[in-house]
């Protein structure tokens, strides 16, 4: 089962202690996550751990891959409309930087993402 915008899976908290919780899909077997507060000495702490797998088994994870890379000087604005229809966006930081080192899809070539 695979999640569109239209479908978003949906979650559930399970409280097994004070100040723990176990996180739940109805898309996925078993925990997906876990968290809580502690101390550690006198500092308070709070973390939590998402278990990637069942997420993935379930089919969350499947879709097309849009990762554009922005070669130097592409405008701000450019990058930020790119955003907005969904792209991720990598700039590239120096001259020896690629596309494929960044593990792009795509490159933006005269102003349009280009399929690598």
């Amino acid at each position: 089962m695979s999640a569109s915008p239209s479908t978003r899976p949906s979650a559930t908290v399970l409280n097994i202690r004070p100040g723990s919780a176990s996180l739940f899909s109805a898309q996925a077997s078993g925990e997906i996550g876990r968290g809580g507060a502690y101390r550690i000495g006198d500092e308070a702490a709070i973390g939590f751990s998402a278990y990637i797998d069942p997420l993935i088994d379930a089919g969350l994870a499947q879709g097309e891959r849009r990762r554009l890379f922005l070669p130097i000087g592409t405008m701000p604005q450019k990058a930020a409309s790119l955003r907005a229809e969904g792209w991720v966006t990598v700039a590239q930081l120096t001259a020896e930087d690629s596309a494929e080192a960044q593990i792009c899809s795509h490159v933006l070539q005269d102003g349009k993402p280009v399929a690598l």
